[in-house]
Order: structure tokens, then sequence, then C-alpha cells
């Protein structure tokens, strides 16, 4: 004789903060539950050497149960609000197949999340997006940005600096301190540095910090228009001094290369 009826629990079940089954009795081979699940998750995602994300968020999550005609079945999926990525759905994870239990579902959830956050950090904009906005901890300084950049990445100095250019945290001093990790010399950083659009009295400043000694280098360019004019302040550069001075006399001409002597 078969027995009928509906039911619904709500209880909470450590670790998983609470938890809410609806089910039904159709026979002693249809039986199904369903409900919501929310998990609190709190720990510390390790991306190695791209660093670290602590987390501690709550992932909101619904489950089916049942069985049917010998079958059972059950699975559950949640969405879980992540620093750094927004609203992430969490892929459903079939509990039959893994073996697994609703009390394990902070750790199938955890699971997810370092995925998560993995495969958001496999491209070289999106892991700079993290460490730029403070959600990656564990990378300390523009130096070490560039070597991973680098290193981890496959980025050329030039496109270390573009990257960087992209967000306030990163000023001269720390895009010239990156590529210089990266292997970029003096040259290669004040010739890049001035197509981000710097200014000479920058570059230079910039220079005699991250690469102390005499330095020589070349920031070519042509006046446009041509005519009477001053040169932006520039020099010998000993470290970092700076000397400016200006042209004279002025009379209509055009620049040869402009560069700071050794």
């Amino acid at each position: 004789m078969g027995v009928r009826g509906r039911r619904q629990i709500s209880e909470n079940v450590p670790p998983v903060i609470s938890l809410s089954i609806s089910g039904h009795v159709g026979s002693l081979n249809d039986l199904g539950a369903s409900g919501t699940v929310t998990v609190g998750e709190t720990g510390t995602v390790n991306l190695g050497t791209l660093g670290q994300v602590p987390v501690s968020t709550q992932v909101n999550g619904a489950f089916s149960l049942g069985y049917q005609n010998g079958t059972a079945s059950a699975s559950v999926s949640g969405s879980a609000s992540l620093s750094g990525l927004g609203s992430v759905g969490l892929p459903a994870v079939n509990l039959v197949a893994s073996g697994s239990k609703l009390t394990d579902l902070p750790g199938l959830f955890w699971t997810e999340i370092e995925n998560a956050y993995q495969v958001f950090t496999s491209q070289a904009s999106d892991w700079l997006q993290l460490v730029a906005n403070g959600v990656i901890t564990g990378v300390n300084g523009a130096a070490q940005v560039g070597e991973i950049l680098y290193h981890t990445f496959g980025q050329t100095p030039g496109q270390i600096a573009t990257l960087m250019h992209g967000y306030s945290q990163y000023g001269p001093d720390q895009i010239a301190q990156a590529m210089q990790a990266a292997g970029a010399n003096e040259q290669v950083v004040a010739s890049t540095l001035n197509g981000l659009g710097y200014q000479a009295q920058t570059i230079v400043q910039t220079l005699g910090s991250v690469f102390p000694g005499h330095l020589s280098i070349d920031l070519g360019h042509t006046d446009i228009p041509q005519g009477p004019h001053a040169d932006v302040p520039h020099g010998d550069l000993f470290g970092a001094t700076i000397t400016p001075h200006g042209d004279g006399p002025l009379w209509n001409h055009t620049d040869s290369p402009t560069h700071i002597d050794s």
C-alpha cells in the first residue's frame, strides 16, 4: 500500500548555516525532496606565485533529491558574491556520483570558489586587476608585479607598462620598477614612459630613482610647430641631479634628437 504525503523542514546543520527542505512521498518507489541551503565560506584561496585571495562570503544554493523506480538522484548548485568577481554561479554538483552528503557542501562549494579565482586569474590583465584593487594579497611591490607578469604570463616590458598604466595605483616610478624587474634597461624604460605621455622632467626623475648612476638616454623629438621656443628642462643626469636649461639664442629650427648626456 502506497504512502503519500508532503513535509517541509527547516533546520540549521553545522557547518551549513541553514537548510530548508520540502519533499513528497508518492510511494516507496517515488520519493523526492528539494530545498535551499545557505553556506558560509571563510578562508584563503592560494594561487601559488600569483598571491592569495582572502574570502568571506555566503553561498546560496538549491538542491534536489529523488528516488524513482530504484534510481537515486541528488544534485546541488549555488552562487556566491566573490570579491573582484561579483556574483558567480557555481557549477552543479551531482551528490550521488561524487558520493557526497549535504554536510559535505562547504567543502564542495569551496572547491568551486577556488576554481573561479584560478580561471579568472589565468589572464594577465585580469590578474593585475585583482592585484591593483587589493583583492589579491601577497604580491609585494611593483617589482614583483613585473616579475610575475614577465615570468608567469610572458608579458614584455612594454606590455607590462601598458597594463599598469591603466591603473591610478601605478605611477611612472612603479611602472619603471616593474619594467626593470622584467629586464628592461633605462633606454627602454625612458622610451616607453615617453610613449605613455609622461613629461621629460618626470622621466628624468623616475630614472634617477630606479636606475641610480650616470645614465644616457634618448627621447628623440621634432618641435611642432617649428619656431622660437625653450626646451623642456633637461640636462646631465648623475644619480637624480637635474640641471634645467633653455636653448639660446632662439630662432626657427628643428631639434635633433633630445637626449640626456652621460
